[in-house]
């Protein structure tokens, strides 16, 4: 019995050595490779121009003329 709970203990000091060994370059590589995609997005990112305006969407409601229904019409004269 003795021999058995010796075995085990020695099988499981091993095993959590082995795994903290591999998990920790799992977690570097991944460390690293995540760097790196970063490092390339910024890369490939080109800032805007100072003043430039981008318009990725237009709704639809906004590309349609809005008409006047109603209202008092309001006679004006120009002033020079």
């Amino acid at each position: 019995m003795i021999k058995f709970i010796l075995l085990t203990i020695l099988f499981l000091y091993i095993f959590s050595k082995l795994a903290k060994f591999f998990l920790k370059t799992v977690f570097v590589n991944y460390v690293k490779n995540a760097a790196n995609q970063q490092q390339r997005n910024q890369q490939q990112y080109k800032a805007p121009k100072e003043g430039a305006i981008h318009v990725d969407h237009i709704p639809e409601e906004y590309n349609q003329k809005k008409k006047v229904l109603g209202g008092d019409y309001v006679d004006y004269e120009i002033v020079k």
